[in-house]
């Protein structure tokens, strides 16, 4: 979800991402991201996650296809320079083949992505706003959502038929949301560089404020981040865990890989 430093000239990035989250005791949930990032002119970026979910929910498991998310970057300021600033927009397209792996909805989200570069230190933030389109909502003002665009939706396992039942009679823990919510990361850290690669570390805070009525307090989550960057190549892997009495779940952990396609 963040504009990271422009420094890369490849026309076209393929994306992955593995993302782990423990909701609660017996309760859990992988995705599988893959996608691509084609990048038009240098300012104007195209691109697609496909996510691939499998929940747990004590005896119960879940596996398909989640919800599709295109989505455009544009960039507001020339690179490479030590600010940078973009905007964004994302559209999660109802494509979930199982009621148990998400809301079949349409919702779109418009951010604005800043980046603070001096020297080796990093400041990054990025600010969005998410809402839901149609009336296929199930989850409740009360229950939680994150987004990771591209970090917004980041396995594919075998389905266990034998404990596939009703899938429609189980609520959802993947990634529950409010209809309607202010979405807020910010990354902090330093960079080491060695000769072509760069070590990043940050320590990332995401904020959710729900904007329904009724809707629960401020969330946030909290925790580091490390990052590697190659010529063609860049990894990050990621911990967070809840800071704040109102939680969206008990730890959430991750691994990104982008490959630059000369």
């Amino acid at each position: 979800m963040h504009t990271e430093e422009q420094t890369e000239t490849s026309v076209f990035k393929a994306t992955s991402a593995l993302r782990y989250t423990s909701v609660e005791e017996q309760s859990s949930y992988s995705e599988l991201f893959l996608g691509g990032i084609y990048d038009v002119s240098g300012v104007l970026q195209l691109g697609v996650q496909v996510p691939f979910v499998s929940t747990s929910v004590a005896s119960t498991r879940a596996t398909g296809l989640g919800n599709v998310v295109p989505f455009i970057n544009v960039s507001l300021l020339p690179s490479p320079t030590e600010w940078t600033l973009a905007a964004g927009l994302q559209l999660e397209l109802p494509t979930v083949t199982s009621e148990a792996l998400g809301d079949g909805h349409f919702l779109i989200l418009p951010t604005l992505q800043g980046g603070w570069h001096p020297g080796s230190g990093i400041l990054m933030t990025t600010i969005g706003l998410g809402q839901v389109l149609d009336n296929n909502h199930t989850h409740g003002p009360s229950e939680s959502h994150t987004t990771e665009t591209h970090d917004h939706h980041e396995h594919a396992h075998e389905d266990d038929s034998s404990n596939h039942h009703d899938n429609q009679a189980i609520p959802s823990i993947v990634n529950p949301h409010a209809s309607s919510e202010l979405l807020v990361r910010t990354d902090i850290g330093y960079r080491w560089t060695f000769s072509d690669t760069h070590l990043r570390v940050t320590l990332r805070l995401d904020g959710i404020e729900n904007l329904t009525t009724g809707g629960e307090t401020t969330v946030i989550q909290s925790g580091p981040v490390i990052g590697l960057n190659q010529s063609k190549l860049s990894t990050e892997v990621y911990m967070l865990a809840p800071v704040t009495e109102a939680q969206r779940y008990r730890l959430r952990a991750g691994i990104r890989v982008r490959l630059s396609i000369p």
